[in-house]
């Protein structure tokens, strides 16, 4: 199955399509490292160097409200960061280098049946979104102690 464009990201939810919003979204889309609203801006203006911070956060709040972009607070930094994967997952947080990276349950794991369990009860309560966050070290961080 071909892999959806940016731009077609963009007109699907009926958004004004520019450069700057494609390489916004092309930057998260590429990003395994879950990148905050400046590291985006860095990046991004390497290519739009007239490109402000503001259009980089209006931008970021037009992803999030259509649908495209889950946002979200982990660790003690206070730092929002963007993820291109809007579905429940897990975030593993590196307390050494403060990598973020996503932890795919193995297949058939429990925490799979939990995750749509708790979204399935609506009786209950109502829930938008569930967010996980694991704090520990990655792999690097931990291998570089041995």
């Amino acid at each position: 199955m071909a892999r959806t464009t940016t731009e077609q990201l963009l007109r699907d939810r009926h958004m004004r399509v520019t450069p700057q919003r494609m390489a916004v979204l092309d930057h998260i889309r590429s990003s395994t490292a879950h990148p905050t609203a400046e590291e985006i801006y860095n990046a991004v203006r390497r290519d739009f160097p007239s490109i402000s911070l503001n259009t980089i956060y209006k931008s970021l709040d037009a992803f999030e409200k259509a649908g495209l972009v889950s946002k979200f607070v982990i660790g003690d930094r206070g730092n929002y960061r963007y993820d291109f994967t809007t579905e429940s997952h897990v975030h593993h947080l590196c307390r050494d280098c403060g990598c973020v990276a996503d932890i795919e349950p193995p297949a058939g794991d429990d925490l799979r049946a939990l995750l749509r369990r708790i979204r399935e009860d609506e009786d209950r309560i109502e829930v938008d979104r569930i967010e996980i966050h694991l704090l520990g070290r990655c792999a690097d961080c931990a291998r570089d102690d041995r």
